[in-house]
């Protein structure tokens, strides 16, 4: 089983945040995470010589990726329901929240 460890740690390069850890791994590996942050697992043996050409070749796709995750991003006024998307409008006049199409039309937030 592998070992589980919660604590990252960051650098900058090329002015990007990046979160990595130290693994026993035998190559490296980049992801994006739920939050869209870039996260590396690294191999004990590796140095951050060689990580930073790894980040120099997957620049291409750390472009993709990042427009992938601001595609599919909810924002603030969204929320996904039974797996759909609908949109939050807030309306004094209402009294009940209720759905409307892909709307949902509510008082105030705190009703919602």
């Amino acid at each position: 089983m592998a070992r589980q460890s919660s604590s990252l740690k960051s650098f900058i390069y090329k002015d990007e945040c990046y979160f990595y850890s130290k693994k026993r791994i035998k190559t490296l590996r980049l992801r994006l995470n739920e939050r869209g942050e870039f996260v590396l697992s690294i191999p004990y043996f590796c140095t951050f010589k060689s990580v930073y050409e790894f980040l120099d070749k997957s620049s291409f796709w750390m472009n993709e990726a990042k427009k992938r995750f601001e595609k599919k991003a909810l924002k603030d006024d969204e929320l996904i329901f039974l797996a759909k998307k609908y949109k939050i409008i807030f309306d004094e006049n209402v009294k009940k929240t209720y759905f409307n199409k892909d709307k949902i039309l509510c008082q105030n937030k705190a009703k919602l």
